[in-house]
Formats: C-alpha cells, sequence, structure tokens
C-alpha cells in the first residue's frame, strides 16, 4: 500500500471523504496500515525533521499535510482541517517512538472530535 503521506492518498482521500459520518474510521484505517511499517514512518519522520532544518525540503516536507488540509478544509471548515492535520502527523510521530501505532479506534474517535470544532469568530477561512 502506498504511503498515506503521499499525493496517490491525498486523492485517495478526496475520493472517500464521503459519507463524512463514516471518515474517520475510514481514514483511520488508511493511517494503520501506513503506521504498521516502521520503514515508511521512519522515512516520513526524518523528511519532516528535514524539513524543519532545511529550507528547501520544507515545501516537500510540508505538501502532504498542505493538501490533505486543502481536501478537508471543504468539508469540515479551515480550522478543523488543520487540527486533523497536525494530529495526523503527532500520530505518525507518536508511531515513530512506540513499538504499536494509536490503535484505529482511539484515532477514529479523535478525528470524529476533532472534525465538530466550529470556526471561531473572524476565523481565516483561507
Amino acid at each position: 500500500m502506498p504511503s498515506p503521506r503521499t499525493s496517490t492518498s491525498t486523492r485517495r482521500v478526496a475520493e472517500q471523504i464521503l459519507p463524512l459520518e463514516s471518515a474517520p474510521e475510514r481514514f483511520a484505517e488508511v493511517m494503520r496500515e501506513f503506521l504498521v511499517d516502521a520503514r515508511q514512518v521512519r522515512a516520513e519522520v526524518e523528511l519532516m525533521g528535514s524539513g524543519m532544518t532545511d529550507p528547501r525540503l520544507r515545501e516537500i516536507a510540508r505538501r502532504w499535510t498542505d493538501r490533505l488540509t486543502e481536501i478537508l478544509t471543504e468539508h469540515v471548515g479551515r480550522e478543523a482541517a488543520e487540527a486533523i492535520a497536525v494530529y495526523l502527523d503527532g500520530v505518525t510521530l507518536h508511531a515513530g517512538l512506540h513499538d504499536e501505532p494509536i490503535p484505529a479506534d482511539a484515532m477514529a474517535r479523535t478525528l470524529r472530535a476533532l472534525m465538530t470544532i466550529p470556526p471561531s469568530e473572524g476565523s481565516d477561512p483561507r
């Protein structure tokens, strides 16, 4: 399976986001499949770290998160989309530091909660 952190995976997210009610479970399962592959997780964590220290790699390191946020914004709003993307980055780092990733059901519950974040007054709709 390709990494969920590729353009293929963001296309897959866009195709699978509806129905929105069951999206958290589908996304959690896709992430779990990625997170159990320690080699892929290490590569992603390395790319994140390199993007923080090497401005030439920053755009590449942010590509998946930025595209995911863009896709989700249309359905859940900008603030919720950014929170989901940041959470999934954290889940990836967690998997890189632990023997087992966060369970898919726990990810799904968190994603469901994040999807309900209401936009704040005067929020940036980007």
